[in-house]
């Protein structure tokens, strides 16, 4: 495969999962994945993280005063070793 081709395949390779793409060029993408393994490879792991940070929690939120008490003990630290 011709480099121009593989690295058009891996800029699109989000709307190719996606299927957000003309279906003719999901077609000559997935012919060209049929015969690259190294773009198979990249469109794979692709899937692999997007599907393992859709299953990730949305990060917590500290407790209200949380960081107000960690900041107001580094400054009492402080002090105590001045």
């Amino acid at each position: 495969m011709r480099r121009s081709e593989c690295a058009q395949v891996r800029a699109k390779a989000s709307a190719y999962l996606e299927k957000d793409l003309s279906p003719s060029l999901m077609e000559r993408i997935k012919k060209h994945l049929d015969q690259c393994h190294l773009c198979t490879a990249f469109v794979r792991s692709l899937a692999v993280t997007v599907r393992m940070l859709s299953e990730t929690e949305a990060p917590q939120t500290a407790p209200d005063g949380f960081t107000d008490r960690v900041f107001q003990r580094v400054k009492d630290a402080k002090k105590g070793k001045d």
